[in-house]
C-alpha cells in the first residue's frame, strides 16, 4: 500500500475542520491524517468551526512525512512506526470531483506557477499562515485607517452624527462584538502596540512580504511631464520593473497572484485579495508590455477565469469589493488587446468576458461604454506655458 507522501495531524481538537488543497472535512475521533498526497505544492488549512484559519504550504516530495506540531526526534520516530497509524489515515481524494470538475486538477491549475522559491520569498520561513496574527503592509495601512475611524467616533460620539463609510461602521461592529465578548480568543485581538513591537523585534514571524506595488509611482524617477503622465496612463514600465526585480522569470509573476489567490480564498486573509486586486490591476493597465509577454498574458487571462469561478455571483457587487474594480480592469484589459490585433489574446479574452458576463450577470460592453473615471483615473501633468 502506498502510503507517503503522508501528513499526521495528531491530537487534533473535536470537530477540527481540517482541509487540504480544495478538500475540506469535520474531522471524527479516527482521523490521524492522511496519506497518498500527490507529490508538489499543497495547501494544508485547519479550524474550528467559526473561529480563526490557520494553515501551511508544504512540497511534498517521495516518501516525505510531514507532521503537526511536532520536533525532529518525534518525527523519527513516528516514521519508524508509521504502520501504526496506517489505518486511521485517509488518501488524498485525488478522484473527487465537484460539479464534474476533478479537485485535484483544479487544484493544479489555480497553483501551477506556485513554487518554493516565491514561497519563501512571500511567507514566513515557516510557510505558516494565520487568519487572526499573519501582517503585511495591507494590514498596517488598515490598522491605521481604523485608529483614524476611531479617534473620530469617540470626538463625535455626543453628536448626532454616524460613520461615513462602510468599511468605518462595519469596523466598529466588530468592535463592538469584540468588547461585549471575554474570551480568550477575542482578548488575543486587542494586541496593544507594545506587543506588536515586541513581535516585530523578534523577526516578523507572521509577515507576509509581498512584492511592493505603488500605482501611483509607476513612473521612472527624473520622469518628464509628458513621461509622468505617459506611465501613469500605461503601467508597463512599473511592470517590467516588477517583473525584473522581483522575479527569477516572468511566469513567477503569475505565482504571487496564484498565492494572493490561495491566501484570500483558502486561508481567509483579506491581505491576500488586496495583493491580488494590485496584480491584476497592473496586468489590465500595463499597455507596452502585452506584446512583449503574449505568452503570460495568456496564462494571466487563464488563471484569472480560474480564480473568478470562485467567486460568489453577487461579490462584486458589495461595496466592500465593489464593482467598479473588476469592470474598470476587464476594460482596460479589453482595450488594450484590442490595440495589439493579436487574435490569439482576443479569443482568450473573449472567453473570459462571456464568462464574467454569465457569471456576475453583467453586460462588459455596456459597463465599458458608460465607465466614469473614478479614483484610477490617470495623473495628467499640466504644462505651463512659456
Amino acid at each position: 500500500m502506498n502510503t507517503l507522501p503522508a501528513i499526521l495531524f495528531l491530537n487534533a481538537p473535536k470537530q477540527l475542520e481540517f482541509g487540504i488543497d480544495f478538500n475540506l472535512w469535520t474531522i471524527g475521533p479516527k482521523f490521524k491524517g492522511l496519506k497518498a498526497i500527490p507529490i508538489g505544492i499543497h495547501f494544508v488549512h485547519y479550524s474550528l468551526k467559526g473561529s480563526f484559519k490557520t494553515g501551511f504550504f508544504h512540497d511534498f516530495t517521495e516518501n516525505d512525512l510531514v507532521v503537526w506540531e511536532t520536533d525532529e526526534d518525534q518525527l523519527h520516530r513516528y516514521r519508524h512506526n508509521l504502520r501504526e497509524f496506517e489505518f486511521s489515515l485517509g488518501d488524498y481524494p485525488i478522484t473527487a470531483e465537484l460539479n464534474n470538475i476533478n479537485l485535484y486538477e483544479k487544484w493544479r491549475s489555480m497553483s501551477g506557477y506556485i513554487n518554493n522559491r516565491l514561497l519563501f520569498q512571500v511567507l514566513p520561513s515557516s510557510l505558516k499562515i494565520s487568519s487572526m496574527s499573519s501582517t503585511s503592509k495591507f494590514s498596517n495601512d488598515w490598522t491605521n485607517t481604523q485608529k483614524q475611524d476611531l479617534e473620530q467616533v469617540n470626538q463625535l460620539q455626543n453628536q448626532d452624527i454616524i460613520p461615513t463609510s462602510i468599511e468605518q461602521l462595519n469596523y466598529l461592529n466588530q468592535q463592538n462584538e469584540i468588547l461585549m465578548d471575554t474570551s480568550e480568543s477575542n482578548q488575543t485581538l486587542a494586541m496593544n502596540t507594545d506587543q506588536e513591537n515586541e513581535r516585530d523585534d523578534q523577526g516578523l514571524n507572521d509577515w507576509i512580504n509581498f512584492s511592493v506595488i505603488d500605482l501611483k509611482l509607476s513612473f521612472p524617477v527624473g520622469s518628464t511631464p509628458t513621461e509622468i503622465t505617459k506611465y501613469s496612463l500605461d503601467k508597463s514600465y512599473l511592470f517590467e520593473t516588477i517583473l525584473t526585480q522581483n522575479y527569477n522569470n516572468e511566469h513567477e509573476i503569475i505565482g504571487e497572484l496564484q498565492l494572493s489567490f490561495v491566501l484570500f480564498h483558502f486561508g481567509q486573509l483579506f491581505d491576500g485579495f488586496e495583493q491580488w486586486k494590485l496584480l491584476v490591476h497592473l496586468f489590465c493597465f500595463s499597455i507596452e508590455s502585452i506584446l512583449k509577454h503574449v505568452d503570460l498574458y495568456m496564462n494571466f487571462i487563464n488563471t484569472l477565469k480560474f480564480q473568478l469561478e470562485e467567486f460568489p455571483v453577487d461579490f462584486f457587487k458589495d461595496e466592500l469589493s465593489s464593482t467598479s474594480f473588476l469592470v474598470s480592469c476587464l476594460s482596460n484589459l479589453c482595450t488594450n488587446i484590442k490595440e495589439t490585433e493579436n487574435v490569439g489574446l482576443e479569443n482568450q479574452l473573449k472567453k473570459l468576458i462571456d464568462f464574467v458576463d454569465n457569471r456576475f450577470d453583467w453586460d462588459l460592453n455596456h459597463d465599458i461604454r458608460e465607465l466614469d473615471e473614478g479614483e484610477d483615473a490617470p495623473m495628467v501633468v499640466e504644462l505651463s506655458e512659456g
